[in-house]
């Protein structure tokens, strides 16, 4: 997603690509969710629902489309697999998880992998200032994620998995409609190569509709540092399309980084031998 998106958003804004990219993921999920699914949201839910919708389906992509516009993929990659750890703090934070000794080593080693990582010079534009600005949209993306991971879990055990994605996605679609349009008019409609629309079609079939269905799917069945922790594989991804495709450069102290933001990661979601997590008096 991140590649596709840092490929196609030099053809395109930020908004008008985040309202593509959920407009069509609703509309591929709606027919199956109204062949398979009744429509039954409690009143007293709906508001929940809107506010996660809007922010993981309308603040969220418009975050991550900016930030990408001031950074490279690999990097703006790296700065969004902090959620996990946002994701673990926030849950303990509400006392859905514990600290236990290995995940606050895990969220050392991380910290300090990301901060090697970002220290390195790889800024694709003139000014330095403005990969920082990029760097901060996407750590705010990934708060939002963070966010959206953990309380849309009381949602989700009422509300199946298929309802609650196409639901909220359709609501993040419908919030960035009017500002699309405002762009559309003010600037006119983008005009995108057959690849940008490839990748347009892929981020919105693929990198939406089934990928949101699937992580909101796996948000049902268990604990949100454990579904968070596989999305730390998008870096990866980002860091090899970005030089294989986008020609951006891979230096050994950002590799080293990642590598140590990956192995923190994994220290974070790791149980013990039996299965269990010891907590931390903290």
């Amino acid at each position: 997603m991140v590649f596709s998106t840092r490929f196609v958003i030099d053809q395109t804004d930020p908004v008008t690509l985040a309202f593509c990219r959920f407009g069509i993921g609703s509309a591929c999920l709606l027919p199956l969710f109204l062949r398979k699914s009744r429509v039954h949201l409690d009143r007293a839910d709906r508001g929940a629902v809107i506010c996660l919708g809007i922010l993981l389906y309308a603040v969220m992509p418009s975050l991550v489309t900016t930030g990408l516009q001031f950074t490279y993929a690999a990097r703006g990659g790296l700065v969004l697999a902090s959620q996990p750890l946002l994701t673990l703090l926030l849950a303990r934070w509400r006392g859905e998880e514990q600290f236990t000794l290995t995940k606050v080593l895990g969220i050392t080693f991380s910290v300090i992998g990301l901060g090697l990582a970002l220290s390195e010079g790889t800024v694709p534009t003139d000014s330095k200032q403005l990969v920082w600005v990029g760097d901060l949209s996407l750590f705010t993306a990934a708060l939002c994620v963070s966010v959206y991971n953990v309380y849309s879990r009381p949602y989700l055990q009422q509300y199946s998995a298929l309802l609650f994605t196409t639901l909220t996605m359709t609501v993040g679609a419908l919030a960035l409609a009017p500002f699309a349009i405002g762009v559309s008019l003010m600037r006119g409609l983008p005009v995108l190569t057959p690849l940008g629309w490839a990748a347009v079609f892929y981020i919105g079939t693929f990198g939406a509709g089934v990928g949101y269905f699937l992580w909101v799917w796996a948000l049902e069945r268990t604990t949100p540092s454990r579904v968070a922790i596989f999305l730390s594989l998008n870096p990866l991804t980002a860091m090899l399309l970005g030089a294989a495709f986008l020609n951006e450069p891979i230096t050994p102290g950002f590799v080293i980084g990642l590598l140590a933001v990956l192995i923190g990661i994994v220290m974070t979601a790791r149980p013990n031998r039996a299965g269990r997590h010891e907590p931390l008096d903290c």
